[in-house]
């Protein structure tokens, strides 16, 4: 089996990026580095509330003839890299013989980012869509009481509401998709004119779904060496899902840590028929909204489907 010098986590916000990541953080063996597109770094910020920048504030501060180019959050609807994007990846790929690196901005990127794909192992890391819906819906964070207010808002509205979710950018890019009628869009049945007209929740749904065709699609017509997990089974049996992307990459790395790794957030409503009407409005299997979602298998066969249907209508 081939080796890679660099394994890539990709996966959208809020999927559990940096949970995984932080399993390779931990390793001695491994140079690891999170969300390396971040406009804040390259306004010049070197620390984020997560405390994950120290290795790439290390970077820097080694190689001060390295500026880091953004990635702002509409560019991520754009398929096009420039050449210092791809040279500031392969930079961060020669820190170490093992470089870890977590993207949550790259999903319509990989695997044309990379300057050498042989190097590289993709890791699409999938948050069930009712725990990741929720977790944009009803965002997690400081309890005040304002917030305590928003969130019985949040709640009541879950199924209705048409906005209220830019916790994430979110809502900005997909309000921006939709005035594109993004390609992302062809791997569900209705036209952006009508999901334009539809809840936040089908929104997110369509997006969540599409983006990861997008990728999946992306990583088989490249070729490109893959391993597509999900975070309910990374919660459930860490150290398989760590093995599993290890052997992979043919890396051979002393047992990773993954104290840290819980579990996922309750989904609003798991079992509201609202979400099974969402998946036949949306045309994709009703299995995927199930509670828990489904496994890494189901998934990869569901977007090899939806990949082909977004072949088809390139």
């Amino acid at each position: 089996m081939s080796k890679r010098s660099m394994i890539v986590i990709s996966g959208l916000r809020r999927s559990g990026t940096t949970a995984l990541w932080e399993c390779f953080r931990h390793s001695a063996a491994i140079a690891a580095f999170d969300e390396p597109f971040h406009p804040r770094l390259a306004a010049g910020d070197r620390s984020n509330p997560k405390g994950t920048w120290r290795e790439l504030a290390a970077f820097f501060e080694e190689h001060p003839d390295i500026a880091p180019p953004p990635i702002d959050p509409l560019a991520e609807l754009s398929s096009v890299s420039d050449d210092a994007q791809r040279d500031y990846l392969e930079q961060l790929g020669r820190a170490n013989s093992h470089v870890a690196i977590d993207v949550v901005r790259c999903w319509n990127r990989l695997p044309a980012l990379y300057s050498k794909q042989e190097d590289v192992l993709t890791v699409q890391l999938v948050r069930d869509p009712q725990s990741w819906i929720t977790g944009h819906l009803l965002p997690s964070g400081k309890g005040t009481w304002k917030k305590a207010l928003a969130d019985r808002y949040r709640r009541a509205s879950f199924f209705t509401r048409k906005g209220y979710f830019d916790n994430y950018h979110y809502e900005t890019i997909i309000a921006e998709a939709l005035r594109q009628d993004h390609r992302l869009w062809r791997a569900v049945t209705p036209s952006a004119a009508e999901l334009a007209k539809a809840p936040a929740f089908i929104k997110l749904l369509a997006f969540w779904w599409g983006t990861n065709a997008v990728l999946r699609r992306a990583l088989l017509a490249a070729g490109q060496p893959s391993v597509l997990t999900t975070l309910h089974d990374l919660s459930h049996d860490p150290g398989a899902v760590l093995q599993a992307i290890a052997s992979a990459a043919g890396w051979d790395v002393e047992e990773l840590r993954h104290d840290h790794i819980t579990g996922t957030r309750p989904s609003v409503g798991a079992e509201n028929p609202q979400w099974r009407e969402a998946a036949r409005f949306l045309g994709i299997p009703e299995a995927i909204v199930r509670p828990g979602g489904a496994g890494a298998a189901a998934l990869e066969a569901a977007f090899d489907a939806a990949a082909t249907r977004l072949g088809e209508a390139a």
